[in-house]
């Protein structure tokens, strides 16, 4: 198991790092023309469902699961429902 490093724990979080869950490339194309006509933030980053954020700062983060993906094996996910962020309050 991964163990998250102390500084989620110290509060050291930065808004800019999250932790998501990235679909299988089979899925992303479908999802990037709704994101395109309705996501401003389009460009910015693919798609993905955010688990945590903020998360922890980028050096950490990948000094510390940098390779996670790899010895994490491929599981089904079922959503009990879907929401949206207030874009505002996020900045984005």
């Amino acid at each position: 198991p991964v163990q998250l490093p102390r500084a989620m724990a110290d509060g050291g979080l930065d808004s800019r790092t999250a932790l998501v869950i990235l679909p299988p490339a089979e899925f992303t194309t479908e999802v990037q023309v709704l994101r395109q006509r309705h996501d401003r933030a389009f460009a910015r980053w693919p798609p993905h469902l955010r688990i945590c954020w903020p998360f922890v700062p980028v050096r950490t983060a990948l000094a510390r699961f940098g390779q996670t993906r790899l010895t994490i094996p491929a599981f089904d996910l079922e959503l009990a429902s879907v929401g949206l962020l207030n874009s505002e309050a996020h900045g984005d």
